[in-house]
C-alpha cells in the first residue's frame, strides 16, 4: 500500500515538474528548445504516444512498481536536460535531417514513457493490457516508431516552409528585428534553411550587425527639444527593430508639424498597426495620409503619396472584410498608377474575394507587363483560381482558349 502511495506521489510530482517546465518558455507561443515552438513541441509529444505506450507496457510487465517509479524520474530528468542552444544552429548548417529529428523526438519520447511508467508504478499495468489486448509488443512500438519519425518532420517542414515565406517578407519590409528572430527559431528546426536563394546561416549575421548598428543609434534618448525629423527617423528605427509601442510613442506629438513629416508619420503609423493586424487603426491613419495628399496641388509626388496611402487603405479594408470599400480603392490605385504592380494587386484582391474571372484578368495583364516579375506568381495565381475558387470552370475555359490562340498562332507563323 505504502509504494503505490509513494509512486502515485511520483507520478504527481512528474506531471507538475513538466508543466512548471513548460510554463514559462511556452509563452507567446514559445516552447522549450529544441523545439522552438509550442506547436511543435504538442506534434512531438502527441507522436511520441504510441512509442511510449509500447515501452511502457515493455518495462511496466517485468518492472514491480518501485523500480517503474525510479525510472520514470530517472528518464523524465535526462529528457528535461536535453535542451540546444539556440545559437548552435547559426554554427552547425549541415547538421542532418536524421540527428535532427533524433534530437527533437528523443525528449519527446522520454517524457511520455516517463509519465507512462509513473502512472504503471500508481495504478498497475492492467489498463495497457486491456488497451492493447490482442497486439503484440513490437507491433505497438513498430507501429509507435513509424509514427515517432515519420509526423513531426513532416510538420516541421511545413511549419518551416510557412516561417521562411514570412521572413521573405518581414525583410522586405525592413523589420530586421523581428526577421532575426524568426530566422534564428527556423534555424533550430531547419539548419540547412534557406530565403530568397540565401542560406539562413549566411542571413543571420547580416541581420545581427545591422540590428546592433540600430540599437546602437537608438541608445541615446531623444531631448525634450527634439525635432520632428528626429522624431520621425526614431520612430523609423524602432519600428524596424520591431519595438513598435515605443516608436508609436515618439511619434504620439507628431500631430502638427510639416507637411512632409506628418504625412510620413502618419504612414508609419499605419504601417506599424497595419504589420500588428490592427486594421481598423491602420486604415485610420492610411486615410488620414490619403486626405492630406489630396489636399496639395496635382503633382507626381501627390499621385505616388496617394497611391501609397490608397494601398493601405485598401489591404486594411479586405482584412477587415470590408469589400466593397477594399475594391473601390484599388480602382482608385490602378487609376493613378496603371502599372503591373496595380494590377496584380487587383488579382490578389479579387482572387480573396472569390471573383476568379477577373482575378485571372488583371493576373494576365501584370504578368503582360512585367514577365521578368509576375510570371512565375501569376501563373501561380490562375492555377490556384482554376483549382480553387468559385468560377473555375470559367477560369479554365478562358486559359485553354488562350493557349490554343498561341498554338494557332505559331501554327500559322512561316
Amino acid at each position: 500500500m505504502l509504494s503505490r502511495v509513494l509512486t502515485a506521489a511520483v507520478a504527481t510530482a512528474l506531471i507538475l515538474a513538466f508543466v512548471v517546465y513548460c510554463s514559462e518558455p511556452w509563452n507567446n507561443g514559445r516552447a522549450p528548445m529544441p523545439y522552438v515552438w509550442r506547436d511543435v513541441a504538442l506534434v512531438h509529444l502527441l507522436a511520441a504516444v504510441p512509442l511510449a505506450l509500447g515501452l511502457t507496457l515493455l518495462f511496466g510487465r517485468r518492472l514491480p512498481a518501485i523500480p517503474c517509479a525510479v525510472l520514470s524520474v530517472v528518464i523524465f530528468g535526462v529528457s528535461l536536460a536535453v535542451s540546444n542552444d539556440p545559437d548552435r544552429a547559426v554554427d552547425e548548417p549541415r547538421t542532418s535531417w536524421f540527428a535532427l529529428t533524433i534530437f527533437r523526438a528523443a525528449p519527446a519520447l522520454g517524457i511520455t514513457v516517463s509519465i507512462g511508467l509513473a502512472c504503471v508504478a500508481s495504478i498497475g499495468v492492467g489498463w495497457l493490457l486491456d488497451l492493447f489486448a490482442g497486439w503484440s509488443t513490437r507491433a505497438v512500438m513498430g507501429m509507435g516508431l513509424a509514427v515517432l519519425l515519420i509526423v513531426p518532420p513532416t510538420y516541421v517542414a511545413g511549419r518551416c516552409r510557412h516561417d521562411i515565406k514570412q521572413i521573405a517578407e518581414l525583410l522586405q519590409q525592413s523589420r530586421f528585428g523581428e526577421a532575426r528572430t524568426a530566422c534564428r527559431a527556423v534555424l533550430a528546426l531547419d539548419p540547412a534553411a534557406s530565403v530568397n536563394g540565401r542560406p539562413l546561416h549566411q542571413v543571420v549575421p547580416n541581420l545581427d550587425r545591422t540590428v546592433r548598428d540600430l540599437e546602437s543609434r537608438i541608445a541615446t534618448p531623444l531631448p525634450a527639444g527634439a525635432t520632428a525629423e528626429n522624431r520621425l527617423a526614431r520612430g523609423r528605427q524602432l519600428a524596424i527593430l520591431g519595438r513598435t509601442e515605443e516608436a508609436l510613442a515618439v511619434l504620439e506629438p507628431l500631430t502638427g508639424p510639416g507637411f512632409q513629416t506628418l504625412v510620413d508619420a502618419e504612414i508609419l503609423r499605419g504601417t506599424i498597426y497595419e504589420n500588428g493586424g490592427e486594421w481598423e487603426q491602420a486604415a485610420r491613419f492610411y486615410q488620414s495620409a490619403l486626405s492630406i495628399w489630396e489636399a496639395r496641388p496635382t503633382t507626381p509626388a501627390r499621385n505616388a503619396g496617394m497611391v501609397r496611402a490608397l494601398t493601405g487603405v485598401a489591404y486594411s479594408e479586405r482584412k477587415m472584410g470590408r469589400y466593397a470599400e477594399a475594391e473601390a480603392a484599388y480602382r482608385r490605385v490602378l487609376d493613378l498608377a496603371p502599372t503591373a504592380d496595380s494590377h496584380f494587386l487587383l488579382a490578389q484582391f479579387y482572387e480573396d474575394a472569390q471573383q476568379a474571372e477577373p482575378a485571372r484578368a488583371h493576373a494576365r495583364q501584370a504578368m503582360a507587363m512585367a514577365p521578368e516579375r509576375y510570371q512565375k506568381p501569376g501563373t501561380e495565381l490562375i492555377n490556384k483560381l482554376a483549382t480553387y475558387h468559385f468560377g473555375c470552370l470559367g477560369v479554365y475555359a478562358a486559359e485553354n482558349s488562350q493557349t490554343e490562340t498561341v498554338e494557332t498562332k505559331s501554327v500559322k507563323q512561316p
